[in-house]
């Protein structure tokens, strides 16, 4: 049997973020049910460690990443501690009255989903979740504008 390690780990977010996700977004325009719609995030709109150019074609996007590696331990005991970001990144054109609700909403479904379900995505692994702060960016390439919301998972293997 094959250690379960960090690659193992990411491949099992992303299968559970694509299977889970989408179920959220739902529930939560149905909970609201006002004119303001929440877009799914299509299965193929998921990015690790890197963007290209393949990101311009889907609005909300999925970006997760390291964003830390820390080690506790002695020998054979050590157990690795990873922050991994969870963004979901949307356009903002700066057009839409309702693009900060909708922030907000897609930020309430991405925390909602891992303070629900943290547990579903391996039992060998121990997960923290924090939200992380909502932000607006622009690309350098481009006059577009983007928000990202999300969350940072604490996780430790042992």
């Amino acid at each position: 049997m094959a250690n379960y390690d960090i690659e193992t780990f990411f491949d099992q977010l992303e299968t559970f973020l694509i299977a889970n996700l989408n179920t959220k977004i739902t529930a939560i325009n149905a909970e609201k049910a006002d004119s303001i719609t929440l877009a799914s995030v299509s299965s193929s709109a998921y990015f690790f460690l890197t963007l290209d150019e393949q990101v311009a074609n889907y609005d909300p996007f999925i970006f997760y990443t390291i964003g830390g590696i820390s080690s506790n331990g002695i020998g054979p005991g050590t157990g690795k501690t990873y922050l991994v970001d969870v963004a979901l990144i949307m356009t903002n054109d700066g057009v839409d009255s309702n693009s900060r609700k909708r922030t907000l909403r897609y930020h309430r479904a991405i925390t909602e989903l891992f303070e629900e379900n943290y547990a579903n995505i391996d039992k060998r692994v121990n997960i923290k979740v924090e939200s992380l702060e909502p932000i607006t960016f622009a690309a350098q390439n481009d006059s577009q504008f983007y928000r990202a919301v999300g969350v940072q998972l604490q996780v430790t293997l042992a």
